[in-house]
């Protein structure tokens, strides 16, 4: 702060007069206060720091003095920042109070004040060490945040709005699949009071590599990955500005005929198909068929299909049988008796229709159609099935070589 001294001159005829703007003024103690001889400012006297300073006006050998007291600066006012924030439920808010004192200074009291919330309901305010001033959003709603020190008190009105979304997670996370089967993704978002919502039918859906998977927006099936060739591809869900991701596979690895019998102890009608899966993941079958074609078959002979979910895990087996089929079980799928003893061929499409991707095949004996593969392994003797050897799932895509003559083992490994 200021102050403006007056020097007053009384002369030997006991007038007097204002010799403020003539006089020269000092002060012995300039850490304490400095005093201005400046044309327009001559006697302002400026504190500096706290202490005293006895000021001096002379004039023509005359002097006069006054003392003056430097005392701390005194707070004048207190701000609190930001005015008037608005933040959503969950959320926090960090203030700050600011004084500003009689010498102009500013200080960050923001620990030093008491802080108060007059709606604790809707958002409570910290007056903890390290944390002095930190607002926690509770529930939607307003009220009016209080920093008060001293006598003095000011205030802040605080806004809390709806929780809003922070993330989105994908799952499963990374999940790798075969080609021609799908993955049902979902996308679980988190909002900022914590709490999360299932937005699967909600998100955007996308693929980024759609040579390797596509992904459907479709209603009643977003979210649902159908595989197309083997890489790798990120599934991205999207809800307005806040992004999920997950990295699929689509692995080569596909179920595999793992052995079929065109005739067994019960007679010729005593068949089987046994289908195994090799692969170091679950694959579901939904979608895909079993077709037979005679040993110069033209076209598929529909044997069974896959129309549910039908969930193969790694190393397992899911056999196929008529009613007249003799052994092991349980069987998880029946179809009529129909294999040719002599030649004949099976396959498995991924699709149900009257055309599929052909996943897998085996032709034996005379057989010269589309399910072979290379060469046709030998016919099996009624005793026998055609199994794939050296192990289970073995495919080099050569029947001759990928499959030989043995003795049934349904729902086991081969011989």
């Amino acid at each position: 702060l200021t102050q403006q001294l007056a020097a007053v001159g009384t002369y030997s005829d006991a007038t007097t007069q204002d010799l403020t703007e003539t006089v020269t003024w000092s002060s012995n103690e300039l850490a304490a206060a400095t005093v201005s001889n400046a044309d327009g400012s001559r006697g302002l006297a400026t504190g500096v720091g706290e202490g005293e300073a006895t000021i001096a006006a002379a004039l023509d050998g005359i002097s006069g003095t006054a003392l003056l007291e430097v005392s701390a600066a005194a707070l004048v006012s207190l701000e609190v920042t930001p005015a008037a924030p608005s933040i959503a439920r969950g959320r926090t808010q960090q203030m700050v109070a600011t004084s500003t004192f009689t010498d102009a200074s500013t200080r960050d009291l923001t620990g030093t004040v008491t802080w108060s919330s007059t709606a604790a309901a809707v958002a409570s305010v910290s007056n903890a060490e390290g944390s002095r001033g930190l607002v926690t959003s509770l529930t939607v709603g307003e009220t009016t945040l209080e920093a008060t020190l001293g006598g003095l008190t000011v205030s802040a009105a605080l806004t809390v709005t709806p929780a809003v979304l922070v993330s989105i997670a994908v799952t499963p996370t990374n999940p790798t699949i075969g080609i021609g089967t799908t993955q049902q993704l979902a996308a679980i978002g988190t909002y900022s009071d914590a709490t999360t919502l299932d937005l699967t039918m909600t998100a955007t859906w996308s693929s980024s590599v759609v040579a390797t998977a596509t992904v459907s927006n479709a209603a009643g099936t977003r979210g649902l990955v159908t595989s197309v060739a083997a890489g790798v591809t990120r599934v991205t869900a999207t809800s307005g500005a806040i992004v999920g991701t997950t990295d699929l596979t689509v692995d080569a690895c596909h179920v595999t005929i793992n052995e079929v019998a065109v005739a067994g102890p019960a007679g010729a009608n005593d068949e089987l198909v046994e289908l195994y899966n090799g692969c170091a993941f679950s694959i579901d079958l939904k979608g895909w068929r079993l077709a037979y074609r005679a040993a110069a078959g033209g076209s598929d002979i529909a044997m069974a299909s896959f129309a549910a979910s039908t969930v193969m895990a790694p190393a397992s087996f899911r056999l196929l049988a008529p009613g007249a089929y003799v052994g092991p079980g349980p069987v998880d799928v029946s179809f009529a008796a129909t294999l040719g003893g002599g030649g004949g061929g099976v396959g498995l499409r991924d699709g149900i229709g009257a055309v599929g991707t052909l996943r897998d095949s085996v032709g034996w004996g005379t057989a010269t159609n589309l399910f072979v593969e290379g060469t046709a392994v030998a016919a099996p003797s009624s005793t026998q099935s055609v199994s794939r050897f050296p192990a289970d799932g073995t495919d080099t895509n050569r029947n001759s070589v990928d499959f030989h003559g043995v003795a049934r083992t349904p729902r086991a490994p081969n011989l």
